[in-house]
Order: C-alpha cells, then structure tokens, then sequence
C-alpha cells in the first residue's frame, strides 16, 4: 500500500496572492463603476429633461415648474411654467406667463390689452421678456392713450406651439377673467401645421397629446437607486420613454385614441383641403373665441400669421397658410373685428431668426405696426361690455 498523499497547506505566499488578485479585481470594479457614473453624469447633463426627471422621481425637486419652459394644465392642455428662468433671465411671472405681472384686478384709469398667439406672440427667438413683441407693443400704446387713461399694460398670453384651440380654451378658462378692453389674436401658423397632419380630427386629437411629467416616487429604495445617474440613463427611458419630461403637445403619424371624425381617416397631406369648412377646426375655434370676447365686451383684432419671406414651405402646409389667413379675414368680416394687415414688408430683411421667428428689433417693427391699429380699437364701440364683478374697481 502505497503512503497516503501529504496534505498540503496553502502558504502564506499563496494566501496573499490570492487576496491581492481579489483586491485588484475590486478595485477594478470599482474604479469602472465610477468612472460610468462619471460619464453618466455628463451624459445625463446634456439632456436637462432627464436630468429633471431624475430629480423630480427623487425627491430633489418637488416639481418641474421654473425649471421648464411650460407644464401640463387640466383643461388648457398645457401652459407657460410658473417662474421659469433660462439663463439667468427670468422669462415667466408667478402668475404662468411671460413677462412682467399685471394683477387679476384692474386698477381706474389703466388699459388692459391680451396678446394672444403661440410662438410668434411669446417671442421665443427674444432673449429678454422686456424685448418679446407683446412688452414693446406695451411702450407704443404708452404715447397713444386715449383721453381719460394714463397707462396701458399689455399681457404676454403667447404659448408656444398653442393652436387656436389652446387659444380658445385659455381665455375661456383663465385669460376672461382678466378682463381685457382689446385683444390681439395673432394665429394661424400651427392651426396650418396641425390641419397636414395624417388622420384629422376637428378636436385636434391626431396633432396634440395630454403631457406627462412624472412624480415623487414612493419607494425610497427606488428614489435611492435613481440618486445613481447610471441608473437613470437606464432605467427612465425604459420606463418613462425615451422624452420622459419633455412637455411637447404635438404628436402624428398614428391614429388618436378616439377617431370619431371618421370621414378624414383617410386622408393624408395630399387630401386635407377635402375637409369640408364645417369641420375646418380653425375656422370654428377663432369664431367661438371671437364671439366669447365680443360678449365680454371685449375690442378684438385679428392679425394674420406672417412667416419669413425668405423661407419655402412644403406644399400642403403652404396651402394650409393660406387658407387659414383667407377664413382669419372672413371671420374678422363676419364678426365685425379689426383685421389689422401684416404684410411680409412690414419687417426688414434680416430680422427672422428662422422659419417664422423674429429677434428683438424685428419684434419692436412688428409692435410699432401693430400699435395704431390697437390704439384705435380702444375707441371701437362694443356691443356689450362686461359688468365688473361685486367689489372690484371698473377699468
């Protein structure tokens, strides 16, 4: 019988040697853990969206409101973020839209005007609100006040990509309750974009989608994992969607959830103009919103939507301009409104910023254009005027 095998001890060497490879191999880990978190926190740092999200499923910010341009609000769809500041520059009063405060109340003496639009009305192109088409429309009228009034403020109501829809639910739910004396509507240009749209419905429901922006989470383990921005860059699209937090209203290109205008199902950017004019949503919404300011006693002007001369449209949306711009004039004849003319001449070359966007000295072309046409629908009669509300002071 041959001699049991002597068991062998691992040496001390060996032992060593062992933990040494266990220990670099941590290290390794780790020091790829960090540097992914580190790179993931640039990355996440280059889309201020996620970021934001991130920090709003954690608990580090109670809501996106200041920190984004507009939020999601029942019944209006969405509106202008409360105190949003970009750059340093605050852009939104406490109040949900651009520019200086003006009080719900009005004060004896003092003119009230809503300037009503998307984009183009907002100024997005205008760095400073002071600067934005509405604000210098404000300084205008300041040396045209009719006898009796010593002061004028004009309300920034512009909400980009607003539609005539948006137009119409905002002042029936929020702007009529400022009581304006004039308001300027200044559309037509997203009306045209959402009118190309595959699958038309009167309600818009093929071009605009409800917002969503996401919430405190309620786990607390799930808000720590997320402290990690690895994490986030993994988990949020998987879970929010790729835009998650993203406040966009347009959507296109699939069928809406409830198609009860079935008759244009079938149309496509080649068809659109077969809508019939009972159906054409621009042509009832600005009626409907005319009419609601002429019972409020309200002086309307109409004011077309004007795009950049230098800029080609596709054909179906440079048929749906023009289209919106000729119901525009027959619903300010229809209605007895002001249709104040903003021919492409009206700006000089070189003001656009884009498409249909001006910078700041074009905005001040657009409100010294604007500005007489406004002065002089302060003296417009009006079939009806509001009755001030118990308590507050008559404008």
């Amino acid at each position: 019988m041959e001699p049991a095998a002597a068991t062998t001890k691992p040496t001390s060497a060996g032992i060593s040697r062992g933990r040494r490879q266990l220990l670099f191999r941590a290290i390794a880990v780790l020091f790829a853990v960090g540097f992914s978190e580190a790179a993931a926190r640039l990355a996440i740092g280059s889309v201020p969206d996620m970021e934001r999200v991130r920090a709003v499923l954690t608990g580090e910010l109670r809501t996106q409101a200041g920190t984004k341009l507009a939020v999601p609000q029942p019944y209006l769809v969405y509106a202008p973020a409360p105190a949003y500041a970009n750059k340093g520059i605050k852009q939104h009063n406490v109040d949900g839209y651009r520019g200086k405060r003006v009080p719900l109340e009005r004060e004896a003496g003092v003119l009230r005007v809503l300037a009503m639009g998307g984009s183009t009305t907002y100024s997005t192109h205008v760095a400073e609100p002071s600067q934005a088409y509405p604000a210098q429309l404000e300084q205008r009228l300041r040396e045209m006040l009719p006898e009796g009034k010593h002061d004028v403020d004009v309300i920034n109501a512009g909400l980009p990509s607003g539609t005539s829809a948006e137009l119409l639910t905002h002042y029936l739910f929020k702007w009529h309750y400022y009581r304006p004396d004039v308001a300027v509507i200044n559309t037509g240009g997203n009306d045209a974009n959402a009118f190309v749209k595959p699958y038309y419905q009167p309600d818009y429901s093929h071009a605009r989608r409800q917002p969503r922006v996401p919430t405190r989470l309620d786990s607390s383990a799930a808000r720590l994992i997320l402290r990690s921005r690895l994490m986030a860059i993994m988990l949020i699209p998987t879970f929010y969607g790729a835009h998650a937090g993203v406040i966009s209203p347009s959507r296109g290109g699939t069928p809406p959830t409830i198609a009860w205008y079935r008759d244009a199902m079938a149309h496509d950017e080649a068809h659109f103009h077969d809508v019939p004019e009972r159906f054409m949503a621009f042509r009832h919404n600005l009626t409907a919103l005319v009419r609601a300011m002429r019972d409020d006693g309200v002086s309307v002007v109409l004011v077309p939507f004007r795009s950049n001369p230098a800029h080609e449209y596709e054909l179906p949306v440079a048929k749906a301009l023009e289209l919106n711009e000729r119901i525009l004039s027959n619903v300010a004849r229809a209605q007895d409104v002001t249709l104040a003319p903003f021919d492409a001449a009206v700006i000089v070359k070189g003001r656009f910023e884009d498409n249909c966007h001006l910078d700041a000295a074009g905005a001040s072309e657009k409100a010294a254009h604007l500005a007489p046409h406004v002065a002089r629908a302060f003296a417009r009669p009006i079939h009806k005027r509001l009755t001030p509300a118990a308590g507050s002071q008559a404008p």
